[in-house]
């Protein structure tokens, strides 16, 4: 078994697995370090939702254009994502494939190449999966490389199981860490309420005040109830601003609170726009002590670049990707990039917690 691997390949493979355990951005990790053990120019690192749906897909040395033409033309031709091109019989082992797209003798990979891989200089491929479902990496080279060697193709095959193993692992950290962190934002009492609907207005998310304070604001009882009551308050606020033009925090006040109205849009993976609307209610005579504290202070607070600094204070504006990347001149795809560094150091999943999360700071450090 692996004849053409020696100690020195085993060597390298436990070093490469020993520094998966440590990994904070996990996908993009595997990437990197995998260069150390095999040679290639490119890669891409693909999750699956359900057969031969691509849940995300993180890529290496990539063109920005490359994931979603990816997604759109390759995913019904991927040997490993399409189970209609995979044997029944095989196991995770026997999937792993090394195609050289520019000689194949398959017409389905000679037309791939012609008609998307060439565009991106990519002649050759060596693709693993990680475990039975699908989820699985794709290495390239261009023209100017050799094909994938015999030693590539067990290296691969015998890594591929263990990233599996270990990704698994990874993914219940993180289902952990995200649970206890949210649990924090959100349900902990934060002398103010917060309130998260999506784009039809549905309650998808609050806090204990947050519900006390809308019962008192439209005098419902019924969660059901007062949702509806706040969202024809929600829809005035939206309706009064656009007549004035403004395009900044909506407030409106109301008895003895003030109702801060944020709407936050960003992007899926796929370049749908998910829409959601964060409703802050704050104590009036409480409210001056959460301005004491800047929203730019807080951001200091965190290991953050000058660049996501900004970029962090350009979403609690509400603006999008690509509003961010003109305002700064730079690509979305570097947005994203920046979006992915400040989500990891402050240990969020979206913009709604993120805004949600310098809100709640600047309450916790504002007060005596």
């Amino acid at each position: 078994m692996f004849k053409t691997m020696t100690m020195g390949h085993y060597q390298q493979i436990l070093k490469f697995i020993l520094t998966l355990n440590n990994a904070e951005v996990f996908e993009k990790e595997v990437l990197q370090q995998l260069r150390n053990i095999v040679e290639f120019d490119k890669g891409i690192f693909i999750t699956l939702k359900n057969d031969s749906f691509i849940e995300k897909i993180y890529g290496y040395q990539m063109n920005s254009t490359f994931l979603p033409e990816y997604v759109a033309k390759c995913r019904s031709v991927d040997p490993l994502i399409d189970y209609n091109h995979r044997a029944s019989s095989e196991s995770t082992e026997d999937q792993t494939r090394v195609i050289d797209f520019r000689n194949s003798n398959v017409e389905r990979d000679h037309q791939l190449y012609c008609n998307f891989y060439k565009k991106y200089d990519i002649d050759y491929s060596l693709m693993f999966p990680i475990n039975e479902r699908g989820d699985g990496i794709r290495l390239y080279r261009g023209s100017a490389a050799s094909r994938f060697s015999e030693q590539d193709y067990e290296i691969c095959k015998y890594v591929g199981p263990a990233i599996g193993n270990i990704y698994m692992h990874h993914l219940k950290d993180e289902e952990i860490k995200f649970k206890a962190n949210l649990y924090k934002m959100i349900q902990a009492n934060m002398y103010f309420g917060v309130l998260v609907f999506d784009s039809q207005f549905k309650l998808i998310s609050y806090n204990k005040i947050g519900i006390e304070r809308m019962n008192e604001i439209t005098h419902e009882k019924g969660i059901s109830e007062m949702s509806c009551a706040l969202t024809v308050i929600i829809k005035e606020m939206m309706e009064n601003e656009a007549k004035s033009g403004k395009n900044i925090t909506i407030y409106k006040l109301m008895d003895n609170y003030i109702i801060e109205l944020l709407v936050n849009r960003e992007l899926d993976e796929f370049g749908n726009i998910i829409t959601n609307y964060i409703v802050f209610v704050y104590g009036k005579a409480w409210f001056g002590s959460i301005l004491t504290l800047s929203a730019e202070k807080v951001i200091d607070l965190y290991d953050l670049t000058d660049r996501e600094k900004q970029l962090v204070s350009l979403i609690l504006q509400g603006c999008s990707n690509l509003q961010i990347s003109e305002k700064l001149f730079i690509s979305t795809y570097t947005v994203k990039e920046h979006i992915k560094s400040i989500f990891r150091k402050m240990n969020l999943k979206s913009r709604s917690e993120l805004i949600i999360k310098v809100y709640a700071d600047r309450g916790w450090i504002s007060l005596p």
